[in-house]
């Protein structure tokens, strides 16, 4: 991996990646790429061959994303599933995008203001550390629901990020309840210590499929996933389309017993925080599916 990540490397890793994923189908020539990068930075040097040849290899590095010259001729990426909307890629794009444009609009102060995720971004680097090791975690944690904290040894499997805060999903060494795997919120460790010792890893434990009927973070065997409808009115539609509650929605054909209503179907947890996003919406939304059925 890159070692010295300049900021200027950066943009440029990211302008290719947006420029050659909206491309033609056959790609953009390195003379028009040259223009485009010119037209897009004002007096910057122009990309060389070179240049380009070294940046397809770090995009390849860090996003798994092939740009190629299958003509000999125009720069395409060739894996564009790469960049699906739930993939990794995607994710790490979207936040060096946002990093970018935070950057670039830093003098418009409260003109923009982004989400903050406040609390535990100290703890983020000894995390990523045990995640890429398997070492172990030493936590001291405080549950709301709980007067006085706990201190545990926890194996790391994942970081999730939802709602402002980051969770770590984790299983808790000794836990009389022996459950396999767990998330634990961020701002509510009171301090944690990187071990130096190792676990093995429960192959059972997928984050993708731990988390793959979950609406955010919540997963606890007394609530089994399930199909769930929805009639939604067509404002609301507007806004599931361009921003879905889970990836497992599909839109459904129009009923006739409903009508001027949308429906949707999904392949989720019923969860209070899932029933609780219905209720935000008010009597434009009916659940057509009785929980727990």
């Amino acid at each position: 991996m890159r070692t010295s990540l300049t900021f200027r490397q950066l943009a440029l890793d990211v302008w290719l990646i947006e420029t050659l994923q909206f491309a033609p189908e056959k790609g953009y020539t390195l003379e028009e790429l040259q223009l485009m990068w010119k037209e897009r930075n004002g007096e910057a040097e122009e990309l060389s061959r070179m240049g380009l040849y070294r940046h397809r290899a770090y995009i390849k590095e860090i996003f798994g994303i092939n740009i190629d010259t299958p003509d000999r001729k125009h720069y395409r990426i060739t894996n564009p599933e790469q960049l699906q909307v739930d993939g990794f890629a995607n994710k790490l794009l979207s936040s060096m995008q946002s990093y970018l444009f935070l950057d670039e609009v830093s003098d418009l102060g409260s003109k923009v203001q982004p989400e903050q995720i406040w609390a535990g971004l100290q703890y983020l680097h000894p995390i990523g550390l045990a995640l890429r090791g398997n070492l172990k975690l030493d936590v001291v944690y405080q549950k709301f629901s709980d007067s006085e904290p706990y201190q545990a040894i926890l194996w790391p499997y994942c970081l999730k990020a939802h709602m402002g805060r980051w969770y770590i999903l984790a299983h808790k060494e000794d836990d009389e309840r022996n459950i396999p795997a767990q998330t634990f919120a961020l701002d509510r460790v009171l301090s944690l210590q990187l071990l130096e010792e190792t676990f093995v890893p429960n192959p059972s434990i997928n984050p993708d499929t731990y988390f793959a009927d979950a609406f955010g973070i919540w997963v606890d065997d007394r609530w089994p996933a399930q199909d769930i409808q929805l009639a939604v009115s067509p404002y609301v539609a507007h806004y599931f389309r361009t921003l879905p509650l889970h990836h497992s929605q599909r839109e459904l054909k129009p009923r006739k017993d409903l009508p001027g209503r949308v429906i949707f179907k999904y392949h989720i947890i019923p969860s209070p925080e899932f029933l609780g996003e219905l209720q935000r919406w008010g009597d434009q939304i009916q659940l057509l599916t009785e929980i727990g059925k």
